[in-house]
Order: C-alpha cells, then sequence, then structure tokens
C-alpha cells in the first residue's frame, strides 16, 4: 500500500515493513460462514499511522509508523464481529488525524491516534 511518500506492506503473518521492521500480533486466518478471517492494513493519508486489523475478527492495533511504536490497542468485542470486516478510518490530515474504530458490535469511537485518547 502506498501512504503518502511511504510504501507499506502487511505480510500475511502479520509483519508491517515501514521505515522500521514491525511485527504486529494478528489473529490466525481461518474461515468461517463464508468470510475468511485474516489481516488488514489500513493507514493515515499522510502515512504517519497505520491500522493492522483482523477482517472478520476481534482485534486491532494502531501503530505510529514514524516511531515504530504500537499506541492503540482494538478491540470490538466477541459478540458478531466474525460478520464483518473490521470497521476502522483515518479521518483528518497531520494533526487533525482520527481514527474511528468498531469497539462493540453495535458500537463506533473515534480516538486520537497518538496517544490513542478516545
Amino acid at each position: 500500500m502506498l501512504s503518502g511518500e511511504r510504501l507499506i506492506l502487511l505480510s500475511g503473518s502479520g509483519d508491517v515493513v515501514a521505515d522500521h521492521g514491525l511485527s504486529i500480533a494478528v489473529e490466525p486466518p481461518s474461515e468461517s460462514e463464508g468470510h475468511v478471517r485474516g489481516p488488514a492494513l489500513h493507514t493515515s493519508s499522510d502515512g504517519r499511522f497505520a491500522a493492522v486489523v483482523t477482517d472478520y475478527g476481534r482485534f486491532g492495533q494502531i501503530v505510529d509508523l514514524a516511531a515504530g511504536e504500537r499506541t492503540l490497542v482494538l478491540d470490538r468485542g466477541d459478540s458478531h464481529n466474525n460478520v464483518t470486516p473490521f470497521p476502522v478510518c483515518f479521518v483528518g490530515r497531520g494533526p487533525e488525524t482520527v481514527v474511528v474504530a468498531a469497539t462493540a458490535w453495535n458500537r463506533l469511537d473515534a480516538f486520537v491516534p497518538e496517544p490513542g485518547d478516545c
């Protein structure tokens, strides 16, 4: 995925390759109700942050790619998480960046990606 001026890669094992090599834990791939659960990568428009989530799974993480650190752990609970890809997106640019993500089967919350405040 190209984000800003960066090339960012996510392997099936959950390795993120950007300015730093990061190892991100993801839920193991599986198939359920015709959907394949596995890792997905989303980036902020300026390329600073990435969301590494498990589509049709429960967990995800927000990573500050510039610092090479995880800033937020996402958990959308165990109810109905195998029905949809993980709902997550970045809105805004630069210091105005906000990440919107599912925190339950029927709830979205907005977070400042660094330091991860809701």
